[in-house]
């Protein structure tokens, strides 16, 4: 099966199918159990910043919870590694990890998902460069440091004056990780042939003219939506219900002309269609068509009623809403200038060659995971007020508006 999106993308889907959502990637020889269980309270170190990670709490920190190819990734390991991105990410970033910081935050949580299919992964090429007798030139290696050293706003600074500064164990976590993004970069050059590091000017043409041609009739598709809109609109109010005019009329979601979602105003950002919609809506109104996230349509106000007070406070009106959607169009983000699109697509070529060799790898790997799907906690519900909990132009939501299809 071939994976669409970056490197990233792969591995997680990689470790779904090889581990039901419990694989990642590693990237040096692996220590025995008890040299993990003496590294691990290191961790205590005034300089470091500890992170709750969502593995289970019985899972401990000498458990094994990945076996890479007989290779043992453990728990502390894992909480490591997570600890360690987020700390290099808040450098690089120039923030404090010790203050609350939603960009902080997000990026942790991010790193807590990809952490263990990001070890299982460095594990894999390290074992593969160890059977193909593939070593790092120490230049290579040098050149790995400079980049981390530039990336961490520390360029003045050696790098082994650096790991002098910070916990031997975070220090240890950090030559390693530098040496695992060499590595990963040294194989995949030694692996891939060398069209994927060339982009002919033929290529490039034709991608800028794709751009040119598809941008003139973006605005021309998203008109056509909203005319479809507006009809369905002017037919529900003439007397149609609006469940059977979004099953007949809608081409994405049918299903949301039943019930689409529970939102108070505080769910939407002021700027949105969405919001200003509702800011006026009484039960009953349906909307004119409106840009959301995932598309145009048109919004309907089934219910509008008093949400829960919260420490005595007016209770927020909730809206419970449907929709009837239509496709959206975005403009494409991609530049028309030549040297710029060629930069583009020789990254898209260079994360395609990527994604083959991680296929490979994972192909003819094999992974346990003794603890399952029982390693992770589940995510906690909140108070989520429907079915989507979708928040218009803003939300978080996977329905995507439609994309313009690649040349």
């Amino acid at each position: 099966m071939r994976i669409a999106g970056n490197l990233w993308i792969l591995l997680v889907f990689a470790a779904i199918v090889c581990l039901n959502g419990c694989s990642e990637e590693t990237e040096a020889p692996k220590k025995p159990e008890a040299e993990v269980k003496g590294t691990a309270p290191a961790e205590k170190d005034p300089r470091s910043v500890v992170f709750k990670s969502p593995v289970n709490p019985k899972v401990k920190p000498e458990d094994v919870i990945v076996v890479v190819n007989g290779a043992p990734i453990t728990r502390a390991e894992y909480d490591r590694w997570v600890g360690l991105r987020t700390r290099v990410y808040c450098m690089a970033k120039k923030l404090d990890p010790t203050k609350s910081d939603r960009n902080v935050d997000f990026y942790n949580n991010a790193t807590k998902d990809m952490a263990l299919i990001d070890l299982v992964a460095r594990e894999l090429i390290r074992q593969r460069c160890e059977k193909e007798a593939i070593v790092l030139p120490e230049k290579v290696v040098k050149a790995g440091q400079l980049k981390f050293m530039k990336d961490i706003n520390k360029a003045k600074v050696s790098f082994e004056d650096y790991l002098k500064t910070i916990p031997a164990v975070e220090a240890e976590e950090i030559r390693r990780q530098v040496v695992a993004d060499v590595r990963s970069d040294y194989y995949l050059e030694q692996w891939a042939t060398n069209d994927f590091k060339t982009v002919t000017g033929l290529e490039v043409s034709n991608r800028i003219e794709f751009v040119q041609n598809y941008q003139k009739t973006v605005d021309a598709r998203n008109a056509e939506s909203r005319r479809k809109a507006a009809e369905a609109k002017a037919e529900i109010i003439a007397g149609a219900s609006f469940y059977s005019v979004t099953t007949n009329r809608a081409e994405i979601f049918k299903e949301d002309g039943k019930m689409w979602d529970v939102v108070e105003l505080e769910d939407l950002e002021p700027d949105d269609d969405l919001f200003r919609f509702l800011a006026t809506a009484k039960q009953g109104d349906i909307s004119d068509p409106l840009d959301l996230e995932d598309g145009i349509g048109i919004v309907g106000v089934l219910l509008k009623e008093p949400g829960e007070a919260v420490d005595g406070k007016t209770p927020p009106d909730q809206y419970t809403l449907v929709r009837c959607m239509f496709n959206g169009y975005d403009e494409m983000d991609e530049p028309e200038d030549f040297e710029a699109m060629r930069k583009l697509l020789l990254e898209r070529k260079q994360t395609e060659t990527r994604k083959s060799l991680m296929e490979e790898l994972f192909k003819d790997a094999k992974i346990e995971a003794p603890f399952g799907d029982k390693l992770f906690l589940k995510p906690h519900k909140g108070k989520g007020k429907g079915k989507n909990n979708a928040k218009g132009k803003k939300a978080n939501n996977k329905k995507q508006k439609a994309k313009p299809a690649a040349a």
